[in-house]
Parts: structure tokens; C-alpha cells; sequence
């Protein structure tokens, strides 16, 4: 689909099911792609619990892959995702 920017990938990690989730810093957003590499859905994490997000760096899966933890740098902050 259309989107006002190209993704910029900052980090990438592998879901247990074969979904690519890509994370993009400028766009304060995590894009999970199919196995097919078709996108999936969008992520939006523009703000970590009523703060705006400053430079989100990484993300990886919790061991049962049930959550996905993404962080931002500056802030110090980590944001979990259920």
C-alpha cells in the first residue's frame, strides 16, 4: 500500500511464527510483515505511555514470543507490546 514514506529500518527481528517485524525510528512505527513479505499491519508507537517517543533503536520478542519490546534511547524507556 501507499504510505507518505518509504520504511527506514532501524532493527529487525523474527517472530516464532515467521512474521518480520521492522522497526523505523523516523517513523515511530514497527511494520509486521507476512512470511510472503506482504506488510501485515502497522505498529504505531508514536508515544510510550502518554510520552512522545524519541528514538526508538530496538526491539526483540520475549522468550514465548507474546511480547514484543521495543526501546527508546533517549528516553531510557522500554515499551512493551502485548
Amino acid at each position: 500500500p501507499q504510505r507518505q514514506y518509504e520504511i527506514q529500518p532501524a532493527a529487525l527481528e523474527l517472530h516464532p511464527s515467521g512474521e518480520l517485524y521492522v522497526l523505523d525510528a523516523l517513523q515511530n512505527a514497527v511494520f509486521v510483515f507476512t512470511p510472503q513479505l506482504e506488510l501485515a499491519r502497522t505498529l504505531q508507537l508514536s508515544q510510550f505511555g502518554g510520552e512522545r517517543s524519541l528514538r526508538l533503536t530496538d526491539l526483540a520478542f520475549s522468550p514465548d514470543g507474546k511480547r514484543l519490546y521495543v526501546v527508546d534511547e533517549l528516553r531510557g524507556d522500554l515499551c512493551i507490546v502485548e
